[in-house]
């Protein structure tokens, strides 16, 4: 298992599913992938991405995402290996 530097004892399977969790979070608070992709202004294929996790949803993005669910999604939640818990 690799453990992540500076992120109490999170390894990256957990990061990775903590993260894929909370965007299926938020497109659900949103109203569903069209109403997310429509809301934020990105591509399908930009979304499939981060849904696969093939590369972490991007600060810009994560900051939007935050706005845009309230901060019922919150950006410790969508990127725990950039933005810690408080």
């Amino acid at each position: 298992m690799k453990k992540i530097p500076g992120i109490k004892n999170y390894t990256a399977s957990v990061v990775k599913n903590k993260s894929i969790k909370a965007l299926n979070e938020a497109i659900k608070i949103v109203g569903g992938h069209a109403q997310f992709v429509k809301q934020l202004k990105i591509y399908d294929q930009l979304l499939a991405g981060w849904k696969q996790n093939q590369y972490g949803v991007t600060p810009t993005y994560v900051i939007a995402i935050e706005r845009l669910t309230q901060g019922k999604v919150s950006r410790h939640d969508l990127r725990i290996d950039i933005f810690q818990e408080k």
